[in-house]
């Protein structure tokens, strides 16, 4: 039987207060979570008490009709439990998947409008078709893929890929920019623009190590190549686009879009040392890579 801790001096007792064990039982279990972790003397978790509570009311219902659990730890109390979820500031809102001990962290504004489109994102994706996940689909030129798609259409040749969430202010800013370059750039085979929401796509934004939003990658045949640090422009893009298209065009086989075998081109890249170097440099131009393996 699982003890649900009710009471707080904070929040209403509506909202699930959770302590170890019952956090460690029901998190990740048959109802997907999402779990305010505060301080009782915090400013902003008290501000955010009425805004908490009224998403407590409406979705910690009883019975079958209850798609999401909205609860609470006092890490005053809970210390252990908030330093292994991450926990390095008040409040922290982490949303919790249902067979996932690894949460998203909320990173909008915390008011209930930002907070339900960020909840409605997330529910949504669940209710979705199973087939509906194995269909790439354009939008505005860009490809939109999710965990079900991502690897397949990846996997040969280049992409500039979006990792974005919604609610997120960059990404709507950055937003038609995005189309423009995809609607550039639609006819061109040589590369594909896509985008992938990793609020609704968590799997494969944790495998890429996305960190914050918007995060732009260039790919190919499915690894990391690049990540683009310009600036969020049409101009910008298509420059880093050309940059990457000259720098890999001869790592890519032409006819099926993969990085060729080394045992099919031969290294061109002389390797320096100490004996060699002056004489290698001392005719025509010479340009040298300096690196540590580490």
């Amino acid at each position: 039987m699982v003890k649900i801790c009710l009471g707080s001096d904070l929040y209403s007792d509506k909202v699930l207060n959770y302590d170890f064990p019952t956090f460690k039982q029901r998190v990740g279990g048959d109802k997907p979570h999402f779990v305010n972790f505060f301080a009782p003397w915090c400013g902003y978790c008290k501000r955010l008490k009425p805004v908490w509570d009224e998403l407590a009311e409406k979705y910690n219902i009883d019975g079958d009709r209850q798609e999401l659990v909205i609860a609470k730890v006092d890490c005053t109390v809970e210390t252990p439990m908030c330093a292994d979820e991450g926990v390095s500031g008040y409040p922290s809102l982490v949303y919790y998947e249902v067979g996932e001990s690894k949460g998203l962290k909320y990173q909008g504004k915390r008011d209930l409008i930002g907070l339900e489109d960020f909840i409605s994102n997330n529910l949504r994706d669940k209710s979705k078709d199973s087939d509906n996940n194995k269909v790439v689909s354009p939008e505005n030129g860009a490809l939109v893929l999710n965990d079900g798609t991502f690897q397949d259409t990846v996997k040969n040749g280049m992409h500039f890929v979006k990792f974005f969430a919604p609610w997120c202010g960059h990404c709507q800013k950055m937003a038609h920019a995005w189309e423009e370059l995809a609607e550039n750039f639609q006819y061109d085979k040589s590369v594909t623009i896509s985008k992938i929401d990793c609020t609704e796509n968590k799997k494969t934004c944790d495998e890429f190590e996305v960190k914050g939003y918007p995060t732009l990658l260039w790919i190919i045949n499915g690894k990391k190549v690049e990540k683009y640090q310009g600036a969020r422009n049409l101009d910008g893009f298509k420059q880093f686009i050309t940059e990457m298209k000259t720098a890999h065009k001869n790592k890519l086989d032409n006819e099926e879009g993969r990085i060729a075998d080394s045992k099919e081109s031969p290294n061109l890249v002389v390797e320096l040392s100490q004996n060699n170097f002056e004489n290698a440099i001392s005719q025509g131009v010479s340009f040298v890579k300096f690196f540590v393996p580490w």
